[in-house]
């Protein structure tokens, strides 16, 4: 006799959407029960605001147009941020080990 089964459809919502992660930070949650994870994008600094210079006739000359942004610093832009109880994160660990295992395994093939 076959063994019971379910089938799961995937669906993505209107407004699924796939995040770029290069940074995550993120740890416990205050109350200790779970895990906040935030995946981030950093990059330079976007201007605070720009000049346009205007000359006496009222045009502004584009090559003197002046970026003033804090020089040197790094934005760090939240993407989305991931919620896991600590039995999420559990199965997530061995979900994304495995997926590991098997690119390792691919590379050396």
């Amino acid at each position: 006799m076959p063994e019971p089964k379910f089938t799961v459809v995937f669906k993505r919502a209107p407004d699924y959407r796939i995040y770029p992660g290069p940074t995550l930070y993120g740890g416990p949650t205050p109350d200790g029960k779970g895990v906040l994870i935030n995946f981030c994008v950093d990059h330079a600094a976007f201007p605070s605001y720009t000049e346009h210079p205007v000359d006496s006739k009222g045009k502004v000359t584009i090559s003197e147009i002046t970026s003033i942004a804090q020089v040197g610093n790094v934005e760090r832009e939240i993407q989305a941020g991931l919620y896991l109880s600590k039995e999420e994160v559990e199965r997530t660990i061995v979900w994304l080990q495995d997926i590991l295992d098997r690119l390792k395994g691919i590379e050396h093939e």
